[in-house]
């Protein structure tokens, strides 16, 4: 079969490798659709994001070697020992497990075929698309993270970045009873997303201070809820650092800040201020079987959407390297969602 190795960083080919057996609690699937997500690109690059040192030996001492496509949607080929709540021709997808994640321990799915454990596989509903299952894994991240919050209904959210993860823990927020949804962002076609997504009010911040004005649109107080998902590096067209702090900032006291993006390198923050305002501050976990049946059964009762976010899908697994240049220069692209590969059969 074909598959996509890395031979080291910023150097991935296209080889004939073998085909894949499942082992004891593992399915095959049959890519249908995979796509990178943005901290894939940045390991690929050679960023010092999540997991680069664990990478950068693995590289070292194995390449080359499938790296990278945890973001897909298959179909079981065949069932591993033990294997039980699958079976052939189930389309699946995965949400990120507690140990070894796919694409990163394991060969992952920028293949034609792969072995995947079904430890955080999921069934896909027959009303969701091949994209919207490659899609899927952002989705339950956000489900789990207003999940480790639960917004009281009719708390204030505020939600800094409106790419992929802050639209979809928007309509999360929004579906658990939320009031007030606020979107930060500087891209105009974001924030229009945003509104049709379901914002209350939209921000731009290159246009004002969003700190002030959630400030404002609280009668001083601030957000119950604010969600991080701008941060990272900025010559990725992320927002950097900052927006860890104005988070903080934008928060009540006695508030909740839950962060779900990866900082562009080491971050300062002046800790007296969440200090003052007795706040909470989260990272999201990873979610278990009930969040990953919950996200599917959003998606496909259409009460989180989305193909609205999917802007970019690409034909073949040879796209795969214009996936990650799109999926790495969004802005440019004016991609919201990862740039998608989809296997023609």
């Amino acid at each position: 079969m074909k598959a996509w190795r890395v031979y080291a960083f910023n150097d991935m080919r296209l080889d004939e490798v073998e085909e894949p057996r499942a082992a004891p609690g593992q399915v095959i699937v049959k890519v249908l659709a995979v796509q990178p997500s943005i901290t894939e690109v940045l390991q690929f690059k050679g960023y010092d994001t999540s997991n680069h040192l664990y990478l950068r030996d693995k590289i070292a001492r194995e390449a080359p070697l499938q790296l990278f496509g945890h973001e897909f949607c298959g179909e079981v080929t065949a069932c591993g020992d033990g294997v039980k709540e699958f079976q052939v021709g189930d389309r699946v997808s995965y949400g990120h497990p507690a140990g070894h994640i796919l694409g990163i321990h394991t060969p992952g799915c920028l293949a034609e075929y792969a072995a995947v454990s079904t430890e955080s596989l999921v069934k896909l509903h027959p009303a969701m698309s091949n994209g919207e299952g490659a899609a899927f894994q952002p989705a339950t991240t956000a489900v789990a993270a207003v999940d480790e919050v639960r917004p009281r209904l009719g708390d204030t959210v505020a939600i800094f970045g409106q790419g992929v993860m802050g639209l979809t823990t928007l309509q999360v927020a929004k579906q658990s009873g939320a009031g007030l949804c606020i979107g930060v962002d500087v891209r105009p076609e974001s924030l229009q997303l945003a509104e049709e997504l379901g914002a209350d009010v939209i921000i731009d911040a290159r246009e004002t201070d969003p700190v002030e004005q959630i400030r404002e649109l609280t009668g001083g107080k601030g957000a119950d809820v604010v969600f991080e998902c701008a941060a990272g590096f900025t010559d990725m067209g992320l927002a950097g650092n900052a927006t860890y702090m104005q988070a903080i900032q934008a928060a009540r006291p006695g508030g909740q800040v839950m962060v779900i993006s990866f900082p562009g390198g080491p971050v300062e923050l002046d800790f007296m201020v969440p200090r003052r305002k007795n706040l909470t501050m989260r990272w999201v976990a990873r979610p278990g079987a009930k969040l990953l049946r919950h996200t599917v059964d959003l998606i496909a009762a259409g009460r989180l959407k989305l193909r609205p976010m999917i802007t970019h899908q690409l034909h073949g697994l040879e796209a795969a390297p214009k996936a990650f240049e799109i999926t790495g220069d969004k802005r440019r692209y004016r991609a919201t969602n990862p740039a998608q590969v989809l296997l023609e059969r």
